[in-house]
């Protein structure tokens, strides 16, 4: 992720100065564009080929690391917001955008809205 500008604080920390990642971070993107009779895996090794910086034993570990069975065969049109219900039971950070409100209230505890890329308001939900 690069910063145009201004600075991303975790519990006092800077990103990319005093961490390199946020720990603990998954995402979850509305329409997120993979194919969806492929499995979770094969979207992934089809990305890394683009850039080709990691390998299968990477996507398989990273896939791993967030306890996600690598060698799952479900295809990703099987995949469910039960994945995303795991992780927030799990204690990670999970970072949505989206526009559909029931979705919010569903899977997370603190809403931030944000305008033009400044937060506004942040509820507990």
């Amino acid at each position: 992720m690069d910063i145009s500008e201004g600075k991303i604080l975790l519990d006092g920390r800077i990103l990319h100065k005093d961490i390199k990642v946020l720990p603990n971070l998954g995402i979850i993107i509305e329409n997120a564009g993979l194919y969806p009779e492929l499995t979770g895996f094969e979207n992934l090794k089809l990305l890394a080929k683009l850039n080709h910086k990691i390998g299968e034993n990477e996507i398989r570990r990273t896939i791993e690391k967030v306890e996600l069975d690598s060698n799952d065969k479900r295809k990703f049109r099987k995949y469910s917001l039960g994945i995303t219900q795991e992780e927030k039971q799990r204690g990670t950070l999970i970072l949505i955008a989206s526009h559909n409100k029931e979705d919010i209230s569903i899977l997370a505890d603190e809403v931030y809205h944000i305008n033009k890329g400044t937060i506004f308001n942040k509820e507990t939900v």
